[in-house]
Formats: structure tokens, C-alpha cells, sequence
């Protein structure tokens, strides 16, 4: 069975760490969010992978080359424009000619997610999992076990039971998404709701792992999945100007060397709160110590807040 992997949008959401990179390749855990996807079906004996790219496309050749070092073949659909996901994947519609599997490559999944689907024998089948943020995905509604409904990103609560963006499909789909691009609908999901009930799409549920960052900050979630794993943990010393050099924070890395107050050491998220006077404001200077998220070796401390108020007046000082 051949897999297909979408991977040819920017993230625009993950803005500013797309402008450089495409979002399957913002490291997590030192690894591409994509590398995740091709080490997860690598592991159910999937090795032949037909990757989908665009936007900054070189990015992704240039890392997983022909995937000989992940143990699989990888070959290569380019998406010109990205025009929605549906226009990707009829990109392949020509290297396939049996039931395969595709997936979103900007999520975090493990073996046991694409195991879960492969148990799934015949037809259309799509993997669901319930979310926190329903809003920002496709909601579904299930009945006796499949898909009756897909509701895109609603406005306001229908449920939590969300599409993944993982199938299993016959190569017959491709005939529902190429009409679905010529009457103008961009995404499979959007497709695959015009087609019911014609189309009998069986939801498929994991134990497995399923994580996506819909913003900037839910790669810190992401990241502290992604350390967990490896069970490594090094001390560091972080203030201003530097960068941390290994993988993860521990206690006792952290120093405040703010010019007027004494040299401290403190633990793995601890908030350090420092108060300077400026005239007649109070000024705040938050440092808060927890996982990083700018990519490669290097990871840098998030900004620090500043918030200003105003002082309380002092004794015989007016009101």
C-alpha cells in the first residue's frame, strides 16, 4: 500500500516561523513536524510515500531526499499553487491505482494512528479524534459509525469529534475531487461533504497519538510531547542574549542578571518577576523559563512581557 503525504501548504497561522519554512518542517523535538508522519508509517510497513509539495518545496526534497535514511521510497508531486488540499491531492492522481492512505504532513502522529487505520478493511474510511479547539477544524457527526456530517471550522458548538485529516481510499476519489475542483470546492473535506450520502465514509477512532499547532503557541505543547519521549534533560544557563544549546531545560538553569539586582538561579518554568521604578510607573519584567520552540540546535527565550501601571501615590504624595 502506497501513502500519500500533503505537504504543500505554508501554515499561515504559524506565522512568523513559516516565512523561512514550511510548517511540516518546523522542528519538534529537533525533528521536521514531517518526519514524524514518515518514521509513523515507516513503522506499519508502509514505504512507498508520495510526497506532495509546494511551497518552499526545496526545503523538504533537500531533507528527505529519495528516504532511503527513514527506510522508505519517496517520490515527489509538486502543487504549483496552493489552491486547497483537494487541488493537492489529485496531484497523484496518475501514481495511483490502488487503495491507499493519505495524510496531513503538518501534524504529529505515531505508529499507532496509522495502525488503527490499516485494521480498517475496504472502503472510505476516516480517522476522528476528539479536540479542544473544534472550531479550528472539521467537525463531524457520527452514526452507527460513520460520517454523516462535516461541518468546516463552525461558528458555534456542534460537537468535539473532529476530522484528522488521515483516510484510507480507493483511487475512485479522485474522480469526486476532480469535480469537486472544477464547481470550486478547495478542500477534501468540503468535497467529501457534497458526496454525502453517496459516499459511505466509516470514522475510524485511535488510541494512537494525533497533535497539530493551530498557532504559534501550541508548539510548546508539541515540543513538550516531543521531549518526553527522548527522556533527555540538560542543564543550561540562560539570560539575555543567549541561546539554549541543548535539548531541554532542567532546574537550577535559569539566572536573572537584570544590572542592579543580585545574581539568582531558578527552576525549569519558574515566572522570574523583577520591579524597577521609572517615574511614576511601576515596570514589570517577566522571564518565564519553559520549553522553546525556534528550531534546530538553538532555541531562544520567549520575549519577555512588560506591563506598566501606575504607582500607588505615597504618603503625602496627591491622589
Amino acid at each position: 500500500m502506497k501513502a500519500v503525504i500533503l505537504a504543500a501548504g505554508e501554515g499561515t497561522r504559524l506565522r512568523p516561523f513559516t516565512v523561512s519554512r514550511p510548517k511540516v518542517m518546523i522542528p519538534i523535538g529537533n525533528r521536521p513536524i514531517l518526519e514524524y508522519v514518515v518514521r509513523a508509517l515507516a513503522a506499519n510497513g508502509i514505504t512507498e510515500i508520495i510526497l506532495v509539495v509546494g511551497y518552499m518545496k526545496e526545503r523538504i526534497m533537500s531533507f528527505f531526499g529519495n528516504g532511503s535514511r527513514f527506510g522508505v521510497k519517496i517520490s515527489y508531486a509538486i502543487q504549483e499553487k496552493q489552491l486547497g488540499t483537494a487541488h493537492a491531492a489529485l496531484a497523484v492522481r496518475n501514481q495511483i491505482k490502488e487503495e491507499f492512505i493519505m495524510v496531513a504532513g503538518d501534524n504529529i502522529i505515531d505508529a499507532q494512528v496509522i495502525s488503527d487505520l490499516l485494521k480498517h478493511k475496504g472502503g472510505l474510511a476516516m480517522l476522528v479524534t476528539d479536540s479542544e479547539m473544534p472550531s479550528k477544524y472539521g467537525v463531524v457527526q457520527i452514526e452507527s459509525g460513520r460520517v454523516v456530517d462535516i461541518i468546516e471550522k463552525p461558528d458555534k458548538k456542534v460537537g468535539n469529534i473532529i476530522n484528522t485529516g488521515i483516510y484510507r481510499l480507493p483511487p475512485s476519489i479522485f474522480d469526486h475531487l476532480e469535480k469537486g475542483v472544477m464547481a470550486g470546492k478547495s478542500g477534501i473535506t468540503h468535497v467529501l461533504h457534497s458526496c454525502m450520502p453517496r459516499l459511505k465514509i466509516e470514522a475510524v477512532r485511535s488510541t494512537g497519538r494525533w497533535m497539530d499547532a493551530v498557532y504559534p503557541w501550541d508548539l510548546i505543547r508539541l515540543n513538550e510531547y516531543a521531549f518526553s519521549l527522548s527522556g533527555q534533560e540538560t542543564a543550561g544557563l540562560l539570560h539575555r542574549g543567549t541561546s539554549v544549546h541543548r535539548r531541554r531545560v532542567r532546574d537550577r538553569s535559569v539566572r536573572d542578571d537584570i544590572p542592579g539586582h543580585q545574581h539568582r538561579e531558578w527552576g525549569a518554568y519558574r515566572s522570574l518577576h523583577v520591579c524597577q521604578q521609572l517615574h511614576d510607573h511601576e515596570q514589570r519584567v517577566h522571564r518565564l523559563a519553559r520549553p522553546h520552540i525556534q528550531g534546530g540546535d538553538r532555541r531562544r527565550m520567549p520575549h519577555h512581557d512588560r506591563l506598566l501601571r501606575p504607582l500607588r501615590p505615597g504618603p503625602g504624595q496627591g491622589g
